[in-house]
């Protein structure tokens, strides 16, 4: 309920308005000369104003409050859009970084399957050589046992055999065709007769003098 009244040449209206007190003060003018009198209003008319001037107050702060709010929503709603692509990209990212992390160890289990594979049949191929030749190792070793023993009961090809092991332990190699008891063409140039002797015989003697 307003409260009215009149301070000296001034009009106060005083009414309280939700926890706030509103006051309107509305001094007298001086007036010189012939003038109109001012409006006089009645106590009916500053309530009907203060009411309308209240209502428009009203009217305007739940305007003003409702585009704060529609500002700070969309904003929001912006930042959160944002916020979603962004998890989204990260989300695809490590989704694209898991599988390859996932197809490179794949690949090397499968290079290493691979290797090991190559491996295990390298060394059984080495193991079967090994063997093998320890197998043909054996059967020589008896063969020239038994050659010995044959050679050795018989007393003919036990000379036969000593005979050319020192014709061949006797002959140096780069000796002559002549030197090892061939026969021989009559005319043919020898190093003995003094003739002429080829490039690579030259040589020979060469290397033999160093």
């Amino acid at each position: 309920m307003p409260q009215t009244k009149q301070e000296g040449n001034t009009i106060v209206v005083k009414k309280d308005i939700a926890n706030a007190v509103l006051v309107e003060r509305t001094p007298a003018t001086r007036r010189t000369g012939k003038q109109a009198p001012g409006a006089v209003y009645t106590k009916a008319e500053v309530e009907s104003k203060v009411a309308a001037a209240t209502k428009l107050t009203a009217a305007t702060m739940s305007t003003l409050a409702n585009q704060l709010g529609t500002n700070l929503e969309n904003r929001f709603a912006k930042k959160t859009r944002f916020m979603k692509g962004k998890v989204a990209a990260a989300q695809k990212a490590t989704v694209a970084t898991k599988a390859a992390a996932k197809a490179a160890i794949k690949k090397v289990q499968e290079k290493s399957t691979t290797d090991t594979g190559k491996a295990i049949a390298l060394n059984k191929e080495l193991l079967e050589t090994n063997e093998q030749q320890a197998v043909d190792l054996k059967k020589i070793g008896r063969e020239k046992t038994d050659l010995n023993k044959f050679i050795a009961g018989d007393p003919e090809l036990k000379a036969a055999v000593a005979k050319a092991r020192v014709k061949l332990e006797a002959r140096a190699p780069g000796t002559p065709a002549a030197s090892s008891g061939a026969p021989r063409t009559p005319g043919t140039p020898t190093a003995s007769t003094g003739a002429p002797r080829t490039p690579a015989q030259r040589g020979r003697s060469r290397s033999m003098a160093r």
